[in-house]
Formats: C-alpha cells, structure tokens, sequence
C-alpha cells in the first residue's frame, strides 16, 4: 500500500497494579505486597510509517483504517469494507496458516467442486470468476517465484505461507498475509525485503486483474 493511505489498529494488552486505594503501582512494589494485576486491553492506532497516533485522530481522517490481528505466525489486516465482503462469503470465518502446495491442492478441489473462491488482496476482496481461474494459478506461481528469489538468499529454506478460510460452499485466501511469515520484522533488510514483494506481487496482480 502507498504510504500515508491508511493507519493501523492492533489490539494490545498490559497488566497493571492498583494499591486499595485505585492508585497505580510499580510491579516490583505490586508483587512485594501480593497485588493480583488487571488486564487492560485496547486498541494501538499506527500511521503508514509505524507512528503511534491517538485514536481520535485516526477516527477523524478520511483514511482507511486496517486492523490487525495475529493468527498463529502470520498477521491479518482488513478494513471495515472488507470485513464485511468477507462475511458475505463466509460467515465469521475461522482462518487457518496453509503452505503453498496446500493452496494448490485446495484450489483445484474447489474449482473441480464449483464453490466459491475468494481471494483477499491489497485490501479488497475479489471473487474470481470462472474464466479467472486460470489467471489465479499463473499469478500465484509468479508470486511464489518472486517470494523466493527475494527471501531465500536471507532466510535460507523459505516456506510460503497464507492464510485460509472455508466452509461448504466457499473458499477464501489471504493475499495480504504473505509477508508475515516467521521471520524477524525489526531487521531492517527483511523489511526491505518485503516492501520489494509487495511492490512486485502488485505488479503482477495488476498485470491479470487489473488495479487493486
């Protein structure tokens, strides 16, 4: 995503000590005198470039808000507008990490069985048609090509990950969690890194289905 079109929400937790009289506490303090600590859980608000802001001013911009949440190693993002596209699929669905040739596997079952296929990419949920299938399949292993001339030389074996959801009449597949495989974020090269697949999957994408 271009920069500075969005902000992030992650939900965070912290535990806290309070005194009898509501008053806050250090933990060393806290755990001398056997205070129980309370979980405190709230929603971090982020701009483009990683900033902390307040979430009031993320409420009131214009931009697009991506929450973000963990499941297992890989992260998911999706807007409010695509939360919503995904439910018109599958109702509150339950998303699972899959590896790349359980996506093939899983790919061909679903277009031998006619159900719905939908793939999550740069935030908007697309519902490839029949006469797109073929198109999906070439995209993807371009992808994965491109994945591992790009990672292999700094991770060494490179697994593509991607999260997935289905249920008896459709199946759906996270584009946007690919490049949050386990791997150290804060490193400044992986970063590099994946900010150079994003920009070359988009390229690859636009080339089959148009602008994301």
């Amino acid at each position: 995503m271009a920069s500075q079109r969005y902000f992030t929400r992650k939900l965070v937790s912290r535990s806290v000590y309070r005194d009898e009289r509501g008053k806050f506490v250090k933990k060393t303090e806290a755990i001398r005198k056997g205070i129980i600590p309370v979980t405190q859980r709230y929603y971090e608000y982020r701009d483009a470039k990683g900033k902390r802001i307040s979430k009031s001013k993320a409420e009131k911009s214009k931009k697009k808000v991506i929450t973000i949440t963990q499941n297992g190693e890989l992260l998911r993002r999706e807007s409010t507008k695509t939360a919503k596209q995904v439910g018109q699929i599958i109702n509150n669905p339950s998303w699972q990490t899959i590896q790349s040739q359980q996506f093939r596997s899983i790919f061909n079952d679903a277009a031998r069985r006619g159900v719905k296929i939908g793939v999550q990419f740069d935030d908007t949920l697309y519902e490839i048609t029949p006469e797109k299938l073929g198109d999906l399949i070439s995209f993807f292993t371009e992808m994965e090509y491109e994945y591992i001339r790009i990672f292999e030389p700094l991770t060494g074996g490179v697994y593509l990950q991607m999260l997935h959801a289905d249920s008896a009449n459709a199946e759906l597949f996270d584009f946007d969690s690919l490049t949050t495989a386990p791997m150290d974020m804060s490193d400044e090269e992986l970063n590099a890194a994946n900010e150079e697949f994003e920009q070359n999957i988009r390229i690859i994408w636009n080339r089959y289905f148009g602008k994301s």
